[in-house]
């Protein structure tokens, strides 16, 4: 809800407002264009870590310095739970809610979605501006005005029941089921990999090519897992393989973050998920997690906030 604070304490610690339009920024004072819109899961909200540290802050950061015109060069209207499926299928709504980007990040976390679901994403959700964050906001009963108000001004006892209620409900291995990169077992189905597979993804692909003018980036930010040799495997497998041939044959940039962590991890033994208060190398981007993809993505945006 527009306004709302999110007090995060239990993965990582933060506090977070929910901007006017009903998404996670530090603010949503956009320009009539050029901005980047990023699209994505939990991993781009960031709650875990402070608003400063995480990669879109980071990055609006830098390119601010570019072009002082900019109060917000980097946008994000993420939903937490979200695989690439669910980001193309409110691809149109998102677009039109923001009719004046100049590029679109769509990141993405496990590729264990299934064939069907990939063959069907196409199918677009409808826009309407009565399901805005603004909108809602504004028509509001009395007795949702005051449970909002509450929420808002007494934050830490919400949290506290927050807190409790996942204590009742999971053990504490199992309290980040909803992180994109919780460690999954991988198991590459024949059909999954098969043509269908390799057709539906090229559709789907195409369908967001043709739908959009500017640029799109796809970032993948990949479950990682220490085994022997000192070295991080991904469960990804040859899924990351498809997505980049099939992304380079339609003029979209794909980002996978696999080789960066590994790089990082092998220089400097630094993990890019998990916190003190959590399992290291699970759940959602730390800060030094949130760094790696800023400092990855800058090039690609300094080269559209130049042009």
């Amino acid at each position: 809800m527009p306004g709302s604070l999110i007090i995060k304490g239990d993965e990582g610690r933060s506090v977070s407002r929910v901007d006017g339009n009903g998404y996670i920024n530090a603010s949503d004072d956009l320009t009539d264009s050029g901005y980047v819109l990023f699209m994505g899961n939990s991993q781009s909200n960031g709650i875990q870590v402070d608003v400063d540290k995480r990669y879109i802050s980071l990055l609006n950061s830098k390119l601010q310095n570019l072009n002082m015109d900019y109060k917000v060069y980097a946008y994000n209207i993420s939903a937490d739970g979200s695989d690439f499926c669910d980001l193309v299928t409110g691809f149109t709504a998102a677009t039109q809610e923001f009719p004046n980007s100049r590029a679109v990040v769509l990141q993405i976390g496990s590729m264990n979605w299934s064939l069907d679901k990939l063959q069907n994403c196409t199918r677009q959700r409808t826009f309407s501006k009565e399901q805005t964050g603004a909108y809602m906001v504004k028509h509001l009963s009395e007795d949702q005005k005051i449970r909002h108000m509450i929420k808002l001004y007494l934050p830490f006892p919400i949290y506290l029941k927050e807190v409790k209620m996942k204590e009742i409900k999971s053990d504490f291995h199992n309290a980040f089921w909803h992180a994109a990169t919780e460690q999954e077992e991988v198991i590459e189905d024949p059909e999954i990999m098969g043509e269908d597979y390799e057709q539906a993804l090229e559709e789907v692909l195409v369908f967001l090519r043709q739908n959009y003018k500017g640029q799109i980036i796809i970032l993948e930010l990949p479950s990682v897992s220490l085994r022997g040799g000192g070295k991080l495997e991904n469960s990804n497998g040859i899924r990351q393989e498809l997505f980049d041939r099939a992304c380079k044959e339609n003029g979209i940039v794909y980002i996978n973050m696999y080789d960066i962590y590994n790089r990082e991890y092998e220089a400097r033994r630094v993990l890019p998920y998990g916190f003190s208060n959590t399992r290291l190398g699970y759940g959602h981007l730390n800060e030094e997690g949130h760094q790696m993809t800023a400092d990855t993505l800058l090039p690609f945006l300094e080269k559209e906030a130049e042009e």
